[in-house]
């Protein structure tokens, strides 16, 4: 008589767990370009190099930053001191609790190359052309150069709510308590980021075959 059997077999899918990987930073869609709540927070006068830490904002698994969008304005060279970009740090607390962060790494805000259009007015991207790498519980920071020497000027969001402790200086390492100064900025812009949780899901599935027997 003839029997059905029920042969199973498995599919393997290769996919990326979808994961924002950071919290705190706007979306492509929201970025701030113009309007009194979007301005740029350069120091003025030249005292070098000003820090922003940002422990709000964090990102929330292993990943790799590929690329940015940011909402500024690039300032021509004029006389020859415009040639700073602001730069997007990493940091990670050293212990738990403890308010003192260490720099990891850091990516300059200038745009890729030759100065390329904006991919609309007052936002510009960039892949990068060497990734950084991002764990689970490192935070953001800016760093920005004084007004007159900022070739890449970025925007904050005065409404963004987010706590920046304001360092007037530039430095590897920082004491949230040594801030002289705290405000409520988002800087804008967007973080490129792919995840390093690749895993294998397996999928069963049927597949019916007809075997005949005396």
């Amino acid at each position: 008589h003839d029997q059905t059997a029920q042969v199973s077999l498995c599919l393997y899918v290769f996919h990326s767990e979808a994961q924002t990987c950071i919290m705190g930073l706007p979306s492509n869609a929201s970025l701030c370009t113009s309007g009194t709540s979007c301005d740029t927070r350069e120091v003025a006068g030249g005292n070098g190099m000003r820090t922003h830490i940002i422990p709000e904002v964090s990102f929330t698994c292993s990943g790799t930053v590929t690329g940015w969008r940011a909402a500024g304005e690039i300032r021509s060279a004029g006389g020859g001191s415009a040639t700073t970009n602001s730069v997007l740090s990493i940091w990670r607390e050293r212990s738990s609790g403890s308010g003192t962060y260490d720099r990891v790494s850091g990516i300059d805000l200038g745009i890729c190359g030759n100065e390329n259009p904006a991919v609309m007015s007052n936002i510009y991207e960039c892949i990068l052309p060497q990734t950084v790498s991002v764990q689970p519980g490192y935070i953001v920071g800016i760093e920005l150069p004084p007004e007159n020497d900022s070739k890449f000027r970025l925007y904050f969001n005065s409404q963004g709510g987010q706590t920046n402790h304001v360092f007037n200086s530039h430095g590897t390492t920082f004491s949230l308590s040594q801030a002289f100064e705290e405000t409520s900025d988002q800087p804008q812009i967007s973080l490129t980021i792919v995840p390093d949780n690749i895993v294998t899901t397996v999928l069963p599935t049927s597949q019916p075959s007809t075997t005949t027997e005396a």
